[in-house]
């Protein structure tokens, strides 16, 4: 450019400006918010690319965005967005905010990446903000995280017809069997145990998992009662779920197994399978019921408790089940039945080995003059989840 009269030779535009005109310029102009020139002499300012912005006049350069933000699809920004919820941008100077995946999920703005939907929950579309929990969350779950679809969702389910209607069940339920003598039961999904409320403990019927019964004959009510505790979910005070049978044959990842998942060999990993040859976990969730309550009669009770009951509210120590000191017992001993039924063994935690007699767990005393007692384990009950993840 030449500002004056009869001038020999042009000037040129220092950076951050430039003549907007191929020839004749009389001045420079600095380049607007979001355009740069960065060396002298431009003839024109150019748009700060995708990702890189400018707010000032006079730029000769542009700044990268920060990774959680964006300047969109355009050139020539003046500014960086910050990646809305459901959206993330990983790196610096990223053009575009992604999407997050199916099973994943971003609750914030400005963020870098996503997080995996926890188990018990999924999410199937992207851009997701938060993840949907499983239909029945207190008997239903995930078995790992970043799940996609609500068909990853495992727990129990009955469909039972009364009168001509057919019903659904994924959790207890007292059902009143109205005007007809039965009811037909058909335990699509787990084992189902079916009871007479007014000997819920004596009388009852099993149903496994695919089989149909019809309810007994003459009873106006009945419970039906999803069986939780080592179908799904597992005892991991006993032997980290060495008596588990239920019928899950995924891994943890999603993977096929070979067999069902089983814990025989009581490893710490709990129930398992093999994939591939390789010893994999099914992630399964730990039980509540009977760990930390006590369910039904007891008998299922695998707890720590280890003190019995007395008057004025005070406990005395267990004796041990495999022990006959300081009182003497025929039956009770940690036998294979007794260990697998009961789960008597060489420890001194309560536990209920005798249900014709007792409906909670118990245990002999170390008290020489007290032969045993009920211990302060609660009832299970809703306050109580099934399971933990």
């Amino acid at each position: 450019f030449a500002s004056g009269m009869g001038w020999a030779s042009c000037g040129y535009c220092p950076p951050g400006s430039s003549t907007n005109k191929l020839s004749g310029s009389i001045s420079c102009s600095l380049c607007i918010p979001g355009y740069f020139s960065s060396v002298a002499g431009s003839p024109g300012c150019q748009g700060c690319p995708v990702g890189q912005f400018n707010d000032r006049r006079g730029s000769a350069s542009c700044a990268t965005c920060n990774a959680g933000s964006s300047t969109g699809s355009s050139q020539g920004s003046t500014n960086c967005t910050l990646c809305p919820a459901g959206h993330f941008a990983e790196s610096e100077g990223s053009p575009l905010c992604e999407q997050c995946k199916p099973g994943s999920y971003q609750d914030q703005t400005g963020q870098t990446g996503c997080n995996l939907c926890g188990r018990g929950t999924y999410q199937e579309k992207r851009g997701g903000v938060q993840c949907t929990f499983c239909a029945n969350n207190r008997t239903y779950t995930t078995y790992s995280t970043g799940s996609t679809s609500g068909d990853d969702c495992k727990g129990p389910l009955l469909n039972y017809t009364v009168a001509g209607k057919l019903n659904q069940l994924r959790d207890v339920s007292n059902v009143t069997v109205w005007h007809s003598s039965t009811i037909l039961l058909s335990a699509v999904s787990g084992d189902w145990v079916v009871r007479n409320p007014e000997h819920p403990y004596t009388k009852f019927l099993i149903i496994k998992q695919g089989e149909m019964k019809f309810s007994p004959e003459g009873i106006k009510e009945v419970i039906l009662e999803p069986m939780m505790t080592n179908i799904f979910c597992y005892k991991d005070t006993e032997g980290h779920g060495v008596y588990f049978s239920g019928y899950q044959n995924k891994d943890v990842k999603g993977r096929e197994c070979e067999g069902p998942c089983r814990n025989t060999e009581g490893l710490e990993i709990g129930p398992h399978c093999q994939v591939n040859n390789e010893t994999s976990p099914c992630g399964l969730p730990r039980c509540v019921w009977d760990v930390q309550c006590s369910a039904g009669d007891g008998t299922g009770y695998r707890g720590l408790v280890n003190s019995a009951k007395v008057e004025g509210n005070n406990t005395i120590p267990c004796q041990a089940w495999n022990k006959d000191y300081p009182h003497v017992h025929t039956y009770y001993h940690p036998t294979s039945y007794n260990t697998a039924t009961y789960g008597l063994g060489k420890h001194s935690f309560c536990r209920n080995p005798d249900p014709g007699k007792s409906v909670e767990p118990w245990c002999y005393t170390t008290d020489y003059w007290i032969r045993y007692g009920p211990c302060s384990v609660p009832a299970c009950d809703t306050t109580f989840q099934y399971f933990q993840l």
